[in-house]
Protein backbone atom coordinates (compact mmCIF):
# COMPACT_ATOMS: atom_id res chain seq x y z
CA UNK A 1 0.00 0.00 0.00
CA UNK A 2 3.06 2.20 0.98
CA UNK A 3 4.75 1.63 -1.86
CA UNK A 4 1.84 2.48 -4.12
CA UNK A 5 0.91 6.16 -2.72
CA UNK A 6 4.58 6.71 -3.27
CA UNK A 7 4.80 6.28 -6.52
CA UNK A 8 1.64 7.84 -7.28
CA UNK A 9 3.05 10.83 -4.92
CA UNK A 10 6.43 10.59 -6.85
CA UNK A 11 4.84 10.34 -10.58
CA UNK A 12 5.50 13.83 -11.93
CA UNK A 13 8.66 14.19 -9.97
CA UNK A 14 12.37 14.26 -12.07
CA UNK A 15 15.44 13.08 -10.57
CA UNK A 16 16.95 16.01 -9.59
CA UNK A 17 14.03 18.33 -9.36
CA UNK A 18 14.19 21.52 -6.70
CA UNK A 19 11.17 20.41 -4.06
CA UNK A 20 9.36 22.66 -1.78
CA UNK A 21 6.53 22.33 0.82
CA UNK A 22 5.09 25.47 2.78
CA UNK A 23 5.85 24.86 6.42
CA UNK A 24 3.12 27.55 7.39
CA UNK A 25 5.84 30.26 7.89
CA UNK A 26 8.41 29.13 5.90
CA UNK A 27 8.98 26.74 2.79
CA UNK A 28 10.87 23.93 3.27
CA UNK A 29 13.48 22.95 0.68
CA UNK A 30 15.06 19.37 -0.78
CA UNK A 31 16.08 17.21 -4.26
CA UNK A 32 14.34 14.68 -5.33
CA UNK A 33 16.35 12.00 -5.65
CA UNK A 34 14.10 9.01 -7.48
CA UNK A 35 11.49 6.09 -6.50
CA UNK A 36 10.22 8.59 -3.80
CA UNK A 37 13.04 9.84 -2.28
CA UNK A 38 14.33 13.83 -1.62
CA UNK A 39 17.47 14.81 -0.25
CA UNK A 40 17.17 17.53 1.80
CA UNK A 41 18.15 19.42 5.49
CA UNK A 42 16.35 20.60 8.42
CA UNK A 43 17.85 20.91 11.77
CA UNK A 44 19.49 17.64 11.57
CA UNK A 45 21.96 16.03 9.34
CA UNK A 46 21.60 16.43 5.29
CA UNK A 47 19.70 12.98 4.80
CA UNK A 48 17.83 10.82 2.37
CA UNK A 49 13.90 10.36 3.60
CA UNK A 50 10.91 9.70 1.31
CA UNK A 51 8.21 11.98 -0.14
CA UNK A 52 5.90 11.46 2.68
CA UNK A 53 8.15 11.88 5.35
CA UNK A 54 9.51 15.18 3.43
CA UNK A 55 5.85 16.56 2.59
CA UNK A 56 4.33 16.07 6.07
CA UNK A 57 0.87 16.00 4.38
CA UNK A 58 1.71 19.27 2.80
CA UNK A 59 1.22 19.49 -0.98
CA UNK A 60 4.90 19.55 -2.72
CA UNK A 61 5.57 21.22 -5.91
CA UNK A 62 8.52 21.46 -8.12
CA UNK A 63 10.76 25.01 -8.60
CA UNK A 64 10.93 25.27 -12.67
CA UNK A 65 14.48 25.21 -13.41
CA UNK A 66 16.25 28.65 -13.79
CA UNK A 67 19.27 30.00 -16.41
CA UNK A 68 22.33 29.15 -14.90
CA UNK A 69 21.18 25.89 -13.34
CA UNK A 70 23.24 22.46 -13.36
CA UNK A 71 22.16 19.45 -15.25
CA UNK A 72 19.54 17.08 -13.16
CA UNK A 73 22.54 14.63 -12.40
CA UNK A 74 24.92 16.97 -11.62
CA UNK A 75 22.05 18.92 -8.90
CA UNK A 76 21.48 15.20 -7.37
CA UNK A 77 25.23 13.92 -7.48
CA UNK A 78 25.73 17.43 -5.07
CA UNK A 79 23.29 16.74 -2.88
CA UNK A 80 24.10 13.20 -2.55
CA UNK A 81 27.95 14.54 -1.71
CA UNK A 82 26.82 16.26 1.42
CA UNK A 83 24.55 13.64 3.04
CA UNK A 84 25.23 13.02 6.56
CA UNK A 85 26.50 16.84 6.54
CA UNK A 86 25.49 18.00 10.01
CA UNK A 87 25.72 21.89 9.42
CA UNK A 88 22.85 24.33 9.92
CA UNK A 89 22.44 28.25 10.08
CA UNK A 90 19.27 29.63 9.89
CA UNK A 91 20.83 32.47 7.83
CA UNK A 92 23.83 31.35 6.41
CA UNK A 93 23.38 27.48 5.64
CA UNK A 94 19.38 26.14 5.73
CA UNK A 95 17.56 24.14 3.27
CA UNK A 96 17.28 26.57 0.70
CA UNK A 97 20.85 27.46 0.84
CA UNK A 98 21.63 23.95 0.60
CA UNK A 99 19.09 23.44 -2.56
CA UNK A 100 20.35 26.59 -4.71
CA UNK A 101 23.68 25.31 -3.95
CA UNK A 102 22.90 22.27 -5.68
CA UNK A 103 21.46 23.90 -8.73
CA UNK A 104 23.92 26.47 -9.19
CA UNK A 105 26.49 26.71 -7.07
CA UNK A 106 25.21 29.95 -4.67
CA UNK A 107 24.29 29.34 -1.26
CA UNK A 108 21.46 31.58 -1.37
CA UNK A 109 18.27 31.99 0.20
CA UNK A 110 15.88 34.91 -0.64
CA UNK A 111 13.03 33.86 1.75
CA UNK A 112 15.39 34.79 4.52
CA UNK A 113 17.11 37.68 2.44
CA UNK A 114 13.68 39.47 2.81
CA UNK A 115 12.88 38.44 5.77
CA UNK A 116 15.77 40.30 7.33
CA UNK A 117 14.76 43.11 5.10
CA UNK A 118 11.68 43.36 6.55
CA UNK A 119 12.95 42.99 10.39
CA UNK A 120 15.38 46.43 9.27
CA UNK A 121 12.29 47.87 7.97
CA UNK A 122 10.55 47.19 11.13
CA UNK A 123 13.39 48.18 13.68
CA UNK A 124 14.04 51.32 11.10
CA UNK A 125 9.75 51.78 12.28
CA UNK A 126 10.59 51.47 15.81
CA UNK A 127 13.85 53.74 16.15
CA UNK A 128 11.41 56.71 14.55
CA UNK A 129 9.27 56.13 17.81
CA UNK A 130 6.60 54.76 15.82
CA UNK A 131 4.32 52.35 18.42
CA UNK A 132 4.99 48.82 18.52
CA UNK A 133 1.79 48.46 16.39
CA UNK A 134 2.86 50.34 13.47
CA UNK A 135 6.98 49.12 13.49
CA UNK A 136 5.64 45.50 13.78
CA UNK A 137 2.73 47.04 10.51
CA UNK A 138 5.52 48.20 8.78
CA UNK A 139 8.08 44.68 8.99
CA UNK A 140 5.33 42.59 8.27
CA UNK A 141 4.40 44.99 5.00
CA UNK A 142 8.01 45.28 4.11
CA UNK A 143 8.04 40.72 3.97
CA UNK A 144 4.72 40.67 1.85
CA UNK A 145 6.64 43.24 -0.50
CA UNK A 146 10.01 41.39 -0.61
CA UNK A 147 8.83 38.04 -0.81
CA UNK A 148 9.03 36.02 -3.87
CA UNK A 149 6.08 34.11 -3.27
CA UNK A 150 3.75 37.00 -2.39
CA UNK A 151 5.66 40.16 -3.59
CA UNK A 152 4.58 40.13 -7.48
CA UNK A 153 0.84 40.18 -6.49
CA UNK A 154 1.25 42.84 -4.14
CA UNK A 155 3.57 45.25 -6.08
CA UNK A 156 0.98 44.64 -8.90
CA UNK A 157 -2.19 45.76 -6.43
CA UNK A 158 0.08 48.88 -5.46
CA UNK A 159 0.51 49.72 -9.06
CA UNK A 160 -2.87 50.02 -9.80
CA UNK A 161 -3.78 51.78 -6.34
CA UNK A 162 -0.73 54.63 -7.40
CA UNK A 163 -2.51 54.41 -11.02
CA UNK A 164 -6.00 54.84 -9.58
CA UNK A 165 -4.81 58.08 -7.30
CA UNK A 166 -3.01 59.47 -10.28
CA UNK A 167 -6.07 59.64 -12.21
CA UNK A 168 -8.13 61.05 -9.82
CA UNK A 169 -5.30 63.53 -7.95
CA UNK A 170 -6.99 66.42 -9.69
CA UNK A 171 -10.43 65.47 -8.31
CA UNK A 172 -9.02 64.74 -4.79
CA UNK A 173 -6.97 67.81 -4.52
CA UNK A 174 -10.47 70.33 -5.08
CA UNK A 175 -11.89 68.21 -1.70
Amino acid sequence: MLGRQLMRMSAGYQPGDHLVVSRRVYTHHGIYAGDGWVVHKDFSPVRLESLQTFGAGAKIRVCQRQPGDFPASTILARAVSRLGEDRYDLLTDNCEHFVRWCRNGKAESPQIAAGLRALGVGLAARALMLHPAVALTAGLAAYMLLDERHGRKVRRGLACLGDAVTRNLPRLARI
